[in-house]
């Protein structure tokens, strides 16, 4: 689970992601957020998930747009899709 509320603008404090399975495994995101709300940048073999930079002003973010949730390790961009995500709602951001 990516926690929007915990974003950080330094890649060392991101959430990493390890063993994740393409159409197996899902990727949690609280806050509201959705798969269309997130910037993904390749960082070699893996996915570095950012909050979209271009999310209207009023969009709930905690903080400064364009922050870090975290990365997945061996797992490229192009490999994640709408279906890699889920909303979770347990009264976390």
């Amino acid at each position: 689970m990516l926690r929007t509320g915990k974003a950080t603008a330094d890649r060392r404090d991101a959430d990493v992601l390890v063993e994740f399975e393409v159409g197996v495994d899902a990727i949690g995101l609280t806050g509201g957020f959705t798969f269309a709300d997130l910037a993904l940048e390749s960082l070699g073999t893996s996915t570095l998930i950012k909050i979209d930079p271009s999310l209207p002003s009023d969009r709930p973010a905690d903080g400064p747009k364009n922050r870090i949730l975290g990365f997945v390790n061996r797992v490229t961009p192009d490999e994640l899709s709408p279906n890699s995500f889920v909303r979770v709602d347990i009264g976390l951001a």
